[in-house]
């Protein structure tokens, strides 16, 4: 028999079963010698403990020597290389990864909100505009209908501040990508839906995450966000 998977079962909603579980995590795997550059490395990932779901993982040895090449590679709870660099990141590379003008929206509002619907759109988008009316139709719909609040955003994923954000969503940063994602407490995302949003898609998927359920399982959800992130 394989491995148990985890779940919880019980007559509660999914977003409040999830919140008691411990948010995915980010691998920075740090490669090379033991230099300066490095050290600093550590010292900023330390920085961001409690913060942003990022934690370090040290493949570099003594026995290399300070002056040996390093870099690292940030690996995705799932197993995605999401970034690679050619020597220790220092602590304004860390930051874009985990910070953006989108990213740091989506904070607030998940600060002020039980949910996000974060909407794709941009110039080559053919059903932004369209999906962005329809998120907030609907959103305002489950906030008449369920004891929830919801809050629209939009990305354009061919935006370079927003490149780490669109990669994390598994969106093509160089293409047009139409969708919307739903994100709720500290940056957990509901699988991603790409194309022109269907009537009641949005809707469907917060009655899901704010009605009663009798089981929920870690795979229906995405990874979690890398972000910076504070609890409500």
């Amino acid at each position: 028999m394989g491995a148990p998977v985890e779940a919880c079962g019980a007559t509660t909603a999914p977003a409040e079963i999830v919140r008691s579980w411990p948010r995915d995590e980010y691998l920075l795997v740090l490669f090379g010698g033991d230099g300066p550059a490095a050290a600093e490395t550590r010292k900023a990932v330390k920085a961001l403990e409690g913060k942003v779901n990022l934690k370090l993982v040290d493949a570099s040895s003594p026995a290399a020597g300070a002056e040996a090449p390093g870099g690292a590679a940030l690996v995705s709870p799932r197993g995605r290389l999401l970034a690679r660099f050619d020597k220790p990141p220092a602590a304004a590379d860390l930051e874009r990864l985990w910070r953006s003008p989108a990213k740091t929206a989506l904070a607030k509002a998940l600060a002020e909100s039980d949910a996000v619907v974060l909407v794709f759109t941009g110039e080559r988008s053919k059903h932004g505009k369209a999906n962005l009316a329809r998120a907030r139709e609907e959103a305002r719909s489950a906030d008449e209908l369920l004891v929830a609040k919801t809050a629209v955003l939009d990305l354009d994923p061919s935006e370079a501040a927003e490149a780490a954000l669109a990669l994390n969503l598994g969106l093509p940063a160089e293409g047009a990508c139409d969708g919307f994602a739903v994100v709720f407490a500290s940056g957990r995302v509901l699988d991603v839906v790409k194309g022109e949003a269907e009537r009641g898609a949005v809707l469907d998927r917060l009655q899901y995450l704010f009605s009663p359920a009798t089981s929920c399982f870690p795979c229906q959800f995405d990874e979690d966000l890398l972000m910076e992130w504070s609890k409500r």
